[in-house]
């Protein structure tokens, strides 16, 4: 059986029921689940460096919050969230090894031609159940996904994207200055995020103190 066959054997048959049990939605390759205001979404992302015979791929997790989509990109709300919409995205990788920074390693499962078909889907599905998805239970308060957020913005201080997602969060959670403060720093630190930080200032009706974005 080829490698492809078998990942959708392992999509269709394996991972899609075992998700589905625990009531979340499919669309493609993401998984979508509705939790105490919040979605819960699991993607499977398969790598571009694609060799014939095998396939390898990679557990992406994340959590859609709607004010934070709505205050960031000025956007409706999705129906079905992707990954890359989430205020809060990590890799399995990350979760795996407790490391939130950049320097985790990603870890990748491989699909091969040549080995058991059983043997091949329980590393992975070991991972989701025990790993994956009780990550994402802990993520059902803004309290909760604030503290993150300012772990993984420090961290990632090169991405403007995590400081312009907390500072909403904040927001909401009536720290209105804190995220005001940290808008300023994205606005002056990150000039080609500074349109960004004012659409998000006016979004949330605070006053930046700043006149329209300068020319980088």
């Amino acid at each position: 059986m080829q490698s492809q066959d078998k990942f959708i054997i392992f999509v269709s048959d394996v991972i899609t029921p075992y998700l589905r049990g625990l009531r979340f939605r499919k669309s493609y390759l993401t998984w979508n689940r509705d939790k105490a205001g919040f979605t819960q979404v699991v993607n499977l992302q398969i790598s571009r460096f694609v060799n014939p015979e095998t396939i390898r791929f990679t557990i992406n997790l994340g959590v859609f919050y709607p004010p934070v989509f709505e205050a960031v990109w000025g956007k409706r709300v999705p129906r079905f969230p992707k990954e890359h919409e989430c205020c809060l995205r990590v890799r399995v990788g990350s979760v795996i090894q407790g490391d939130y920074s950049d320097q985790a390693t990603d870890k990748w499962f491989e699909i091969d031609p040549s080995a058991d078909l059983t043997e091949q889907f329980k590393e992975p599905m070991y991972i989701l159940s025990t790993k994956a998805v009780p990550f994402l239970d802990n993520f059902t308060e803004l309290t909760t996904i604030a503290e993150f957020l300012s772990k993984q913005r420090d961290a990632f201080s090169a991405q403007p994207l995590h400081s312009l997602n907390l500072a909403v969060i904040l927001h909401e959670l009536g720290q209105s200055e804190a995220s005001l403060t940290i808008l300023r720093n994205a606005y002056e630190g990150y000039a080609p995020w500074r349109t960004r930080c004012l659409s998000v200032a006016r979004f949330l009706k605070l006053d930046m103190g700043l006149g329209q974005p300068r020319d980088s």
